[in-house]
């Protein structure tokens, strides 16, 4: 009689619990690292965007504090028109200093944190394209002259703003400045101005006589950002000599 041998059992294959758990952990901690780099790579976006965002506002700013600056003391038709009439003398007043006729700058020393007010005047005549510092021109009838009075300073919400003529509405035009600084090169020596105009010192507001006011030459602007992020220094030269 033949004696028969039980079949064998299949063989099971497959991954044991433990292996199984080891595969999820190894499989999160891929997930977690790639999420990881992802969230690493937006934030270092954002901050470049944020960045550049940054400095192109600071650019804008910059090259209309540079124009208002240059048009200081232009006028219409200067081969017929005085300066001293197109811009008249002006009394002090609770908030601009006091301007000589011919006058085309002047400060208020700040005794605040947020730094000094920068004053700036010129003529334009209408359709000339000339801006004033919150970027508009003289939209007047055709032919008509305007006389612009332009007031920088930084506002306790650290916003670089300008204001028109002595009582619009203040224009932020650039945020995240902490402090304005505001120094001229002028001239000295009243005798030697009309044939040697070069700068012979740097004086703030407070240091300037009234007559020296007259032989300004440059305007020196420092900007101050928060948080440290960095300082903005330029001369300006004035296009028109006051």
């Amino acid at each position: 009689m033949t004696r028969r041998c039980p079949s064998a059992r299949p063989r099971q294959t497959g991954f044991t619990l433990v292996e199984l758990m080891v595969a999820v952990a190894i499989g999160l901690l891929v997930v977690a690292s790639a999420i990881g780099v992802f969230i690493n790579m937006k934030a270092t976006y954002l901050a470049q965007d944020t960045q550049s965002q940054l400095q192109d506002a600071q650019r804008m700013a910059v090259q209309m504090i540079r124009t208002t600056v240059q048009a200081a003391g232009y006028h219409v038709n200067p081969a017929r028109n005085a300066r001293a009439d197109a811009l008249p003398a002006r009394a002090a007043t609770a908030s601009v200093p006091k301007f000589s006729a011919g006058q085309a700058v002047a400060a208020k020393a700040g005794t605040g944190a947020t730094g000094d007010t920068l004053y700036v005047r010129f003529q334009t005549l209408s359709g000339d394209g000339i801006f004033n510092c919150k970027g508009d021109t003289n939209q007047g009838t055709a032919g008509t002259a305007r006389l612009y009075l332009n007031a920088l300073s930084v506002n306790a919400s650290n916003e670089l703003v300008c204001e028109v003529d002595d009582g619009e509405a203040a224009q932020p035009i650039l945020a995240n400045v902490s402090r304005l600084a505001v120094s001229f090169g002028v001239h000295e020596t009243a005798t030697t101005f009309d044939t040697d105009r070069n700068v012979s010192r740097y004086k703030t507001a407070a240091q300037m006589s009234d007559d020296e006011w007259s032989r300004v030459l440059t305007v020196r602007i420092q900007l101050t950002f928060v948080n440290g992020q960095r300082t903005w220094q330029q001369v300006i030269n004035l296009a028109n000599y006051i």
